[in-house]
């Protein structure tokens, strides 16, 4: 038998080549295509062992079949997703099912692959002169409009323009994109029925949009693992095969996505179009863009989810019954404005879920959660945010802000306040009812914007401040406030006040 590793590289720029949502969308959907259905219908008589938006693991019975797999999925990726990097790779192995060491020397052998091969740029030579491309930094091959014509003239902004062939094909495929997340959300218990926002709304309708990039945690190391404690299985009466386990795997997260997609529904009313686009839900993998208001909250829902269905899965439960703490997932949540580039937000969000991900583990249990709103787009990269938030206190440098967050997966796991997401959603209403209130009030909109600003610059004189608070405070808003900010701990007063109005749990009045 044979492995064969099939796997797409340079996804991000790929995706991002241009800053318009719709070809973000096509692109995402292609990544997809190029390896799920496009394996599929070359696999013959092979095997699926994993598949995954990006990658697609398979054993097949010749060397043959295996070059001929490869070569069919690079030409679907020449033909219909120009741009778009796809490289194979296969090894003999010594069963019907591969064990863990092979998938990590298949995956050595991938990665060196990749290492040697040329560039995609090298396909589109820029001489002799041509065209640019009006979306990204291409050569056109011809003219092209996402509007239809009424009466021989297309709509307003939608006029022909000069583009590549790569930017064609994402655009061409997001109609498909969108078909498939509608039918992947129909799916699932919670979104059923529910519908999303077209893609080319959502910026025109929202303040802040939010990139929400989720991944389980250890599951990695899970599936190198899986082979030999699939065998050790006893009393188990299903599909033991890795192709079994990445499929539970993957439903898991859909059906989180689902919760999700419900969560937001609840916030904005179940009868609108809703503020979210998904470009990946793929494996433990999953990406989307949320109307900035409620990003947070559907990432909250999504890892918890992903969490409570793995747990109830029968496989996915007995492959990790030896893992401390059982599932969990992180999540990394970039919330900027509309027009703020893509590619730069989707990569803070890339780095706020590792961020996420280095504190769960050193908390067994627990879901990560690393949120920030991007005031100044002069600064995206996140080891510069936090250095931003380092702040003399007279004696010691410390960190202004507590994030990372931690949100128990259980009942009985215990979170130090500082790090308790629960604790700082539990307490953003007070912040928002006091910046939204009329008059009366000892704490305003002017004191909390002085106090956020004294916790990055003179933390004393903001505790002075707190402490003034709490002794004239007489409205029980103010008091409940007050409170809160100077409680035991370290409770995360600046994360509050950043993030209140972005850490929405109800339906508002």
């Amino acid at each position: 038998m044979w492995l064969v590793l099939v796997a797409t590289s340079g996804n991000q720029a790929f995706v991002f080549a241009g800053n318009r949502l719709r070809e973000a969308v096509g692109a995402s959907f292609l990544i997809a295509e190029a390896t799920t259905s496009a394996v599929r219908r070359h696999l013959g008589d092979g095997r699926v062992v994993s598949v995954s938006s990006g990658s697609a693991l398979v054993v097949v019975g010749s060397r043959e079949a295996a070059w001929s797999l490869v070569r069919a999925v690079s030409g679907f990726a020449v033909l219909e997703a120009p741009g778009l990097s796809v490289t194979g790779v296969w090894m003999p192995i010594a069963g019907a099912e591969p064990t863990g060491p092979e998938i990590a020397v298949v995956h050595r052998l991938w990665r060196r692959r990749v290492d040697w091969a040329a560039g995609v740029g090298g396909r589109w030579p820029r001489l002799p002169v041509v065209a640019a491309c009006a979306s990204a930094d291409l050569p056109a091959s011809g003219w092209f409009s996402d509007g239809v014509r009424v009466g021989g003239v297309f709509p307003e902004g939608e006029a022909p323009v000069a583009l590549s062939a790569s930017v064609v094909a994402r655009r061409r495929a997001r109609w498909a994109a969108q078909a498939r997340m509608a039918e992947l959300l129909d799916s699932t218990v919670a979104g059923a029925g529910l519908r999303l926002v077209d893609t080319g709304d959502l910026l025109d309708g929202v303040e802040w949009v939010g990139v929400v990039h989720a991944d389980g945690n250890r599951l990695g190391r899970v599936f190198q693992s899986a082979p030999e404690v699939l065998a050790g299985l006893e009393g188990f009466a299903g599909d033991r095969s890795l192709g079994a386990l990445s499929a539970a795997v993957r439903r898991c997260a859909e059906e989180a996505f689902g919760e999700a997609v419900a969560v937001v529904a609840g916030l904005v009313g179940r009868t609108r179009e809703l503020p979210v686009v998904p470009l990946v839900v793929g494996g433990d993998d999953l990406t989307v863009l949320v109307d900035g208001r409620y990003a947070a909250a559907f990432a909250q829902r999504f890892v918890a989810g992903f969490g409570a269905w793995a747990a109830r899965d029968p496989l996915v439960s007995a492959v990790t019954a030896g893992v401390v703490g059982g599932v969990t997932a992180s999540a990394g949540v970039a919330v900027v404005k509309p027009h703020f580039p893509f590619s730069t937000a989707y990569g803070l969000a890339e780095e706020l879920c590792r961020s996420a991900k280095r504190v769960v583990a050193a908390h067994p249990g627990c879901h990560g959660l690393d949120v920030h709103v991007l005031l100044d787009t002069s600064v995206a990269d996140l080891e510069a945010i936090r250095e931003g938030y380092r702040v003399w206190d007279g004696q010691a440098w410390s960190s202004a802000t507590r994030r990372p967050f931690l949100l128990p997966a259980s009942g009985d796991v215990e979170v130090p306040v500082e790090r308790d997401w629960r604790w700082l959603t539990g307490h953003a209403g007070l912040v928002r009812d006091a910046a939204r209130a009329d008059g009366g009030r000892v704490v305003t909109r002017t004191q909390l914007h002085a106090l956020r600003g004294e916790l990055r610059t003179d933390p004393v004189r903001a505790a002075r401040r707190v402490g003034q608070w709490r002794r004239s405070a007489r409205s029980p808003q103010d008091r409940a406030l007050a409170a809160a900010l100077s409680g035991p701990g370290t409770p995360p007063v600046l994360d509050l006040l950043e993030l209140a109005e972005f850490a929405v749990t109800e339906v508002p009045a």
